[in-house]
């Protein structure tokens, strides 16, 4: 067999070829427009910690016993994460719909991932989230006299773009693949 009869065949099949590219790349560039729309929220990652209320000795602070309270607190504040009362503040603080989840890494850490609409300034979103988090950790520690303290909070926030180029290269690819297969 010669390896030239290869490029006869796309010679005599060129035109079929490029055409199902070009509707396979059109076709994946449609439904990208059509499903997939700009993404903008924030990652916020979060620290909880347990506030020393006078200064002594190390050693006779418990670092094990304090270490495991705050881990099983941070597994409270998910909870809190989890109670729709709680959404509705942040969402009333906000004065838009915004949707978060949340993963806990580490044994005192939170991360927060926020996403919202093209209308919610993100910043201010997510100065919302924090405050709304303080204000709740400040009212556990009023009801239970418990010195538990948001250490350390910070947010970076994120844009993301329909992926078109990636799709319709995508899309010709599978054009020119499927074509072949006739």
């Amino acid at each position: 067999m010669d390896p030239r009869d290869i490029f006869a065949l796309i010679r005599r099949h060129a035109l079929f070829i490029a055409f199902s590219g070009l509707i396979f790349m059109a076709a994946a560039v449609g439904t990208t427009a059509y499903t997939d729309h700009s993404e903008r929220g924030s990652t916020i990652f979060l620290t909880i910690g347990m506030q020393v209320q006078e200064i002594g000795r190390a050693d006779i602070y418990p670092t094990n016993q304090t270490y495991n309270l705050v881990d099983e607190f941070t597994e409270t504040i998910q909870g809190w994460l989890l109670n729709p009362a709680f959404t509705s503040r942040v969402d009333q603080m906000v004065g838009a719909d915004v949707s978060f989840s949340f993963r806990k890494q580490e044994r005192q850490n939170i991360v927060v991932t926020l996403q919202m609409g093209e209308e919610v300034d993100v910043v201010r979103a997510s100065n919302a989230f924090i405050a709304a988090l303080g204000q709740e950790i400040q009212t556990y520690n009023n009801s239970t006299n418990t010195p538990f303290v948001l250490a350390l909070s910070s947010f970076t926030p994120y844009e993301t773009q329909p992926q078109f180029k990636l799709n319709a290269l995508v899309g010709l690819f599978l054009g020119l693949f499927l074509s072949r297969l006739r």
